[in-house]
């Protein structure tokens, strides 16, 4: 099967979009790349009408819902509005799951009368916080594409895990989601939901489509430490400097410094811990701010070819655990 090697990134608060997992009758791929899971496929613009009319509800019906408007949904599917008959269906094996590891596969199933067109590795799954919903992973994805016909299926099967150690929650792990579901950890108690999209019908009937299922992960919250990469710290006052290991690319390695201060601004992405704990630059830095720290500086040694430095081109803001921080970077010698 040829699959496109394009890879999508996740935004910064909503990343949604073949083929391990697949049930039912699979085909090769056709001349354009796509794998279909049946042979027949409804080209009737008034079955894509009907269809699209009894799958879900408008996406302005549903406030609470981690898709939003700059992500092309039109309709969405809430696994518990939705009866296991419904036309288009995402069917978990449990609402609930145990930490520290638990377990859920989740199906979906087309029963309408058009094919569904979607990216099986651009699965999402988010956690909810005082009202919003906050992407948790993964980072990015294959985009090849995939098509249900009617009567297709599809099943993630996903291991949940509270483990954060570096080894769990590693970039080249976030950045490599299977078609087929896999293993995301460093995840704590708390309200979730894993959603993916695609375009129900074909041509200019064809309407984008979000499901959601919302699950519940009954375990303690997660405590963000810095990774083994630190290798020393040392204080100057309300300064802390951390150096992490590297491996220096050639001659002209570089150090590489971000620099995170407390700050007053009020207008601040927010993260959440299971966020924090995925990303290297602010797991080695937020956990040193205690009582008295007004600044952490994070060393690297990189090669010249790292620009910008640790990825970040100009000041940004966030907001973690109720504080806010100014984050910046530079190349020093």
């Amino acid at each position: 099967m040829r699959r496109r090697a394009l890879l999508t990134s996740a935004g910064t608060s909503l990343a949604v979009s073949g083929l391990a997992g697949c049930t039912g009758n699979r085909a090769g791929p056709d001349e354009s790349g796509t794998t279909r899971t049946t042979a027949q496929t409804s080209t009737d613009t008034t079955a894509t009408a009907g269809a699209v009319a009894s799958v879900g509800v408008p996406l302005r019906q549903v406030p609470e819902s981690p898709f939003s408007d700059d992500t092309g949904v039109e309709r969405v599917v809430r696994t518990r509005s939705a009866p296991a008959s419904a036309p288009l269906v995402l069917d978990p094996t449990a609402t609930t799951v145990s930490l520290p590891e638990g377990s859920v596969t989740l199906s979906l199933t087309n029963r309408t009368d058009v094919q569904f067109a979607l990216n099986p590795y651009g699965w999402s799954l988010w956690k909810h916080v005082d009202g919003t919903w906050f992407h948790v992973y993964p980072e990015r994805w294959p985009v090849p594409l995939h098509v249900l016909d009617p009567g297709g299926s599809h099943a993630w099967a996903l291991t949940l895990d509270h483990d954060t150690s570096r080894s769990a929650v590693t970039p080249a792990a976030r950045d490599a989601p299977r078609a087929d579901g896999g293993t995301v950890a460093g995840l704590g108690g708390g309200t979730y939901a894993f959603t993916v999209d695609g375009s129900l019908g074909e041509g200019e009937q064809a309407v984008r489509v979000g499901l959601v299922t919302r699950l519940t992960f009954d375990g303690p919250t997660i405590d963000v430490k810095p990774t083994d990469r630190v290798e020393r710290t040392t204080r100057d006052g309300a300064t802390v400097t951390a150096v992490v290991e590297g491996t220096p690319m050639g001659d002209d390695a570089t150090t590489h410094v971000l620099t995170v201060r407390r700050s007053d601004h009020e207008d601040a992405r927010r993260r959440i811990p299971e966020q924090v704990v995925r990303d290297w630059r602010y797991r080695n830095t937020l956990p040193y701010f205690e009582s008295g720290v007004d600044t952490v500086r994070l060393k690297a040694r990189k090669g010249s070819g790292s620009i910008p430095p640790f990825g970040i081109d100009d000041t940004r803001l966030l907001r973690y655990e109720g504080e806010t921080f100014a984050v910046s970077s530079k190349r020093v010698e």
